[in-house]
């Protein structure tokens, strides 16, 4: 699951790479040429002001790709590093919380429900409003018990607007969870994200996706998961 994310996220920051690096390797280019025709002018007369002029604005979209493209990529880095923020502290949050409390009250200011409450924590922790509405955000909530190596239970999966479900499978629960004979509970959270340039200008919009589907997720122990202590002598 993990090289999954970090695939999605490679592929999502390659077009961000490629422009960049086309921009860097074209200014890199002009930067010579205007170099070796300084050295050949010597002290510059008016017209070799004007020249310089052109060769100036010849450079300057160069520049305008390389600068917009830093503002464009440290926002994406900026929503990435706060959903990864988001899902570990709403998992942190439900690590005492108890599975089975499912009252049936979907007011994030008055829940107990174990899974309302650690969704509206980690959506309030993302510091930014999540758009049902697209299809694609959404806050997913799943527990586990896992003994023996594998999973022995799994509670009800939570969809807080019912747009994505969980990407993990008992299997793959069973990869990272080797627990031995005592039983153990685990609270997963999942964030989905879609994240939309923030400048919108022509030129990135053409060349990198608008928007990017962002997803991250945290593991965390939940000591309630299990109704007893399940240890064989």
């Amino acid at each position: 699951m993990l090289a999954q994310q970090l695939g999605e996220l490679i592929a999502a920051l390659l077009p961000f790479a490629l422009v960049m690096a086309g921009a860097v390797a074209v200014g890199f280019v002009l930067w010579l040429l205007l170099r070796a025709s300084s050295r050949r002018r010597g002290k510059m007369s008016e017209k070799q002001r004007g020249q310089s002029l052109v060769e100036f604005l010849l450079f300057l979209p160069v520049f305008l790709v390389i600068i917009t493209g830093i503002f464009e990529l440290g926002f994406f880095f900026l929503s990435y590093v706060d959903l990864l923020d988001a899902s570990r502290e709403g998992a942190r949050f439900g690590v005492d919380l108890d599975p089975a409390s499912a009252y049936p009250d979907w007011n994030c200011a008055t829940t107990t429900n174990f899974y309302v409450a650690i969704a509206c924590y980690a959506e309030e922790s993302f510091g930014k409003p999540l758009n049902p509405s697209n299809g694609y955000d959404d806050v997913v909530v799943t527990a586990y018990v896992v003994q023996n190596g594998s999973v022995s239970f799994r509670y009800p999966d939570f969809e807080r607007y019912g747009n994505k479900t969980s990407r993990f499978s008992n299997a793959d629960v069973n990869e990272f969870a080797k627990i031995g004979p005592c039983a153990q509970g685990f609270v997963i959270v999942e964030m989905f994200y879609r994240h939309r340039q923030m400048l919108g200008l022509p030129l990135w919009t053409w060349a990198v996706p608008d928007p990017i589907d962002l997803y991250s997720f945290t593991v965390m122990p939940n000591a309630t998961a299990t109704t007893q202590t399940v240890c064989p002598p």
